[in-house]
């Protein structure tokens, strides 16, 4: 019983206040993916000219 009642707990937990345990993860997202469109273009560019 203590059990499920953590677990809903923190089920409702994540669903009232998904904002910023996401946005950590976006924020780290963003990061990586910014560094490998980063990189891509610079690869693009190299290889085109």
């Amino acid at each position: 019983m203590s059990k499920s009642r953590t677990r809903r707990l923190s089920k409702l937990e994540l669903s009232l206040q998904p904002k910023p345990f996401s946005y950590k993860l976006t924020e780290s997202k963003r990061k990586s993916l910014r560094q490998s469109t980063y990189q891509k273009l610079i690869w693009r560019e190299k290889g085109s000219i």
